[in-house]
């Protein structure tokens, strides 16, 4: 906050300039959570579904549902941070 004082910054997710900001929020009140899975030894299986391995720790009794979708939400916002660059697998694009 120190570098960004008195500076608009924009959190809609849809936003180019706001997904970002928007990821990071999400990423500092899911890291808690990251950190207790990471103590208990719970990980994703390479082959599982973020959705399914999250529904699977519900109905185990290791996070509530609020929990499992701050994780599954704090995902899909990095990911489209990540993605923004993102091109169909084919290697086309579509020209404009």
């Amino acid at each position: 906050e120190r570098l960004t004082s008195g500076i608009y910054i924009n959190k809609d997710p849809e936003d180019v300039t706001g997904k970002v900001e928007y990821a990071l929020d999400l990423v500092i009140a899911a890291d808690p959570l990251e950190k207790y899975l990471r103590q208990k030894g719970l990980q994703k299986r390479y082959d599982q579904e973020t959705g399914a391995w999250l529904d699977a720790l519900v109905a185990e009794g290791e996070l509530s549902r609020e929990q499992a979708d701050l994780l599954l939400t704090t995902e899909a916002a990095v990911r489209n941070v990540i993605d923004v660059d993102d091109f169909p697998k084919d290697g086309s694009a579509e020209k404009k």
